[in-house]
Order: structure tokens, then sequence, then C-alpha cells
């Protein structure tokens, strides 16, 4: 258990610091790059790398996947999953303008680097790369810091799902100071849904539904001021 934290805490931390030191080069490079699949690519690499890490800690360290919340799916955790996606979307949503009525800037240019142009686009984000997203984050952060780490040290699991909402939002400063915040809180939302569940299945699938929302309403709007 010690080397299994000390390793999560070391991917924590490089989520962050790698984060930070990209954002304003990723920003600068938004309105540059020609394709969306670029954007997608380094998702898929960078999400995939994540899942292979956290899995092959958890096996070297023999570390049950239980405890992660993988277990097997059941009707529950998946309606669970899409009515916290979909409240969780329109809390961000909330929020983004709370915070922006107060002078706190989110950033979304990434959101709206990631529409798709072709149907091609479409289903490799959607089929593929969010999902992928979904499953790395959750299992780091919900899987990890609070199943995990509650089972193994006896934390109790109310904190540790504080304790991933920050780091949660610290690893997405793209975002911009508003969007730390609001990831914050939604980390909140996640975690929460992941103690009263015990699921990783049903909060991947929420994850999953907020950025699909996100973009596809993202989506629509450029149509419209397009059509204007």
């Amino acid at each position: 258990w010690p080397l299994f934290a000390t390793i999560v805490c070391f991917l924590l931390v490089a989520v962050a610091v790698l984060t930070h030191a990209s954002t304003r080069q990723l920003s600068n490079q938004l309105g540059q790059l020609g394709s969306v699949r670029i954007l997608v690519a380094n998702l898929i690499l960078t999400h995939g790398t994540l899942v292979l890490l956290v899995g092959a800690t958890a096996v070297i360290t023999s570390v049950p996947r239980a405890v992660f919340g993988a277990v097997a799916p059941t009707p529950r955790a998946i309606v669970v999953g899409v009515v916290v996606g979909v409240a969780g979307y329109l809390l961000t949503e909330g929020l983004v303008a709370g915070l922006g009525r107060i002078g706190v800037r989110t950033d979304r240019e990434l959101t709206a680097a990631l529409v798709p142009q072709t149907r091609g686009d479409s289903l490799l984000l959607g089929g593929v790369a969010l999902p992928l997203g979904a499953v790395a984050e959750e299992l780091l952060y919900r899987g990890a810091v609070i199943g995990a780490f509650a089972a193994g040290f006896a934390v109790p699991e109310w904190f540790l799902v504080g304790l991933s909402a920050v780091a949660f939002g610290v690893g997405h400063t793209l975002q911009g100071p508003g969007g730390v915040v609001v990831v914050s809180v939604l980390g909140l939302v996640l975690g929460g849904a992941f103690v009263a569940t015990g699921s990783l299945l049903a909060v991947a699938i929420a994850h999953y539904l907020i950025n699909v929302l996100e973009i596809g309403v993202t989506a629509l709007r450029g149509r419209r001021q397009t059509d204007r």
C-alpha cells in the first residue's frame, strides 16, 4: 500500500505540473492546429498512458481492483451515472455563469477546439477519446485516491473526496481560475457519487456525459452564431 500510494501521489503531482506547464503553450497553439484529430489523438495518448500506469501500479502492488470500484455493472450505477452527469453539466454551466459575473475567468478554448468537424471526428471523439478520458480520470481521482486510499489506510472517505476534488481541479488549470473552481466542485459531486455507489462505472458515465454535453452545446452555440 505505501508503494501504491507513493506512485499515485507522484502521478497526481505529475498531472498537475504537466498541465500547468503546458497551459500557455497549448493555449497559444489551439488556434493554429489544423485538425480536431490532433487534439483527440493527444487525449487518447495521454489518457491511455494514465490508465496503463494506474493499472500497472495496482498489479505490481497487488491492490485489488474491487477497491477502485471496478465491480459488476448494475442498473442503479448506470442510472446514477446518467442523473449525476446531467446534473453535473447543469451545475457546471451555472457555476461558470456565476463566476463570470464576479469577474472570475473560465477558459473554454479547449472545449471549442474539440468540436468535431466531420463524422469521423465525432466517432473518434465520442467513441474513443471521451470514454477513455472519463475512465482514466475517474480511475485516478476517484478509484485510486478515494477507493484505494480508504481501503489501504483507513482514511475517512469524505476527507478523501475533498482531497481528490482539489487534485482534480488543480489538474485542469488549462480552464483558467474559474475552471479550477468549477472542476473542484464537480469533483466533490463525482466523489460523492463514487462513495454512494462504490462504482467506477457510475462516475465514468457521469464524467463522459458532462464532457459530451459541454462539447455538444458548444457546437450548437457556434452554429447559431454562424447562422446569424
